[in-house]
């Protein structure tokens, strides 16, 4: 997993305007990752996308927490990640009807990330 990334004290996920204004302050620094094999606008995206998984993973990990508590269930962040990836690959639910034809049974989140493939 990547690392944590914490707004401070009580707050459970940094609010969108600090990702925002850190997000800018990466977008107008350079960057200098493994010596000068990676040139700088490529840097530029690894370390935005670094940022964004760090709050993505950050804000799942608080949202399962969350589900559990309220639930009782076993929430994990890895399945609403794994949710989120399902929906990336069949945005309408016309598409997963489409790649569901045939199945007899509810299926697992791994087999239907597998589906179709």
């Amino acid at each position: 997993m990547a690392k944590r990334i914490n707004a401070g004290k009580g707050d459970k996920v940094m609010r969108y305007g600090a990702l925002s204004q850190k997000i800018f302050v990466i977008a107008q620094t350079k960057h200098h990752l493994i010596g000068d094999f990676i040139p700088d606008q490529t840097a530029t995206y690894w370390r935005i996308g670094q940022e964004l998984a760090w709050y993505a993973e950050n804000l799942l990990e608080n949202l399962a927490l969350d589900l559990r508590r309220q639930s009782g269930k076993s929430w994990q962040a890895r399945d609403l990640a794994k949710m989120v990836q399902l929906y990336l690959y069949y945005p309408t639910a016309e598409r997963l009807s489409g790649r569901c034809v045939g199945l007899k049974r509810d299926m697992k989140l791994d087999e239907l990330l597998d589906v179709g493939k």
